[in-house]
């Protein structure tokens, strides 16, 4: 398997914590959501979140399969470029972030 996920059961809701993928092949992301909707199914957990940016091919991949957008009103990102020839809220969108990177779980 060239994909991973950390997973993360929190009040009856698996928390998809963590993703890392090459990047590359589709076929990786599909047999690591096969396996993660499986494990949910044995748990009985009938829920999955993840956070996710900076990833639009896993974004695209989530959208094709079906997974829904919901906002989330305690996250917001800011930031401030000190150097004149960085842009924040370029270099904001250019992250890669997942639910692993905050502190809620």
């Amino acid at each position: 398997i060239y994909a991973w996920a950390i997973l993360c059961e929190v009040d009856g809701i698996l928390k998809w914590v963590d993703l890392l993928w090459d990047g590359q092949d589709i076929k990786h992301l599909q047999t690591l959501e096969e396996r993660i909707i499986r494990l949910a199914q044995t748990l009985e957990i009938e829920r999955i979140e993840m956070w996710i940016l900076g990833d639009e091919t896993f974004i695209n991949f989530l959208w094709d399969h079906n997974w829904q957008k919901a906002d989330e009103p305690y996250v917001h990102l800011i930031g401030r470029a000190w150097h004149p020839d960085f842009d924040a809220h370029d270099l904001i969108h250019q992250m890669y972030l997942t639910l692993g990177d905050s502190d809620l779980i």
